[in-house]
């Protein structure tokens, strides 16, 4: 999405954040996923980029992505992904602990 990214600047990014598990990061040069993930909430002919999208586990990809059960991210006044989701800084380290909880809670539930 930005000038100079490249498999090696992801890899290097991705890294800098703990591993969990079922947590995954993308590089799409293309921007397969991207254009994928915004559709499935309602921004057709955007593409989804700085995003954090949390899924079911009983949620599968087949010719389109479900809808996310929540989703976070980084655009600031892109209007289409929702103002409402935008976190940034301290706000959305807490959003995304906030989310991995809830979604902990759903599969012990």
């Amino acid at each position: 999405m930005l000038e100079g990214d490249n498999h090696d600047s992801a890899l290097v990014a991705s890294n800098s954040y703990p591993q969990l598990q079922g947590v995954f990061h993308y590089y799409d040069p293309q921007r397969r996923v991207a254009g994928q993930v915004a559709d499935s909430i309602g921004g057709h002919d955007k593409s989804a980029w700085d995003f954090y999208v949390f899924y079911s586990e009983k949620d599968v990809w087949t010719d389109a992505a479900p809808a996310p059960l929540t989703w976070l991210h980084q655009l600031g006044t892109d209007d289409w992904a929702g103002a409402d989701h935008y976190r940034w800084g301290p706000a959305l380290r807490t959003a995304l602990e906030n989310a991995l909880e809830q979604l902990q809670g759903l599969r012990a539930a």
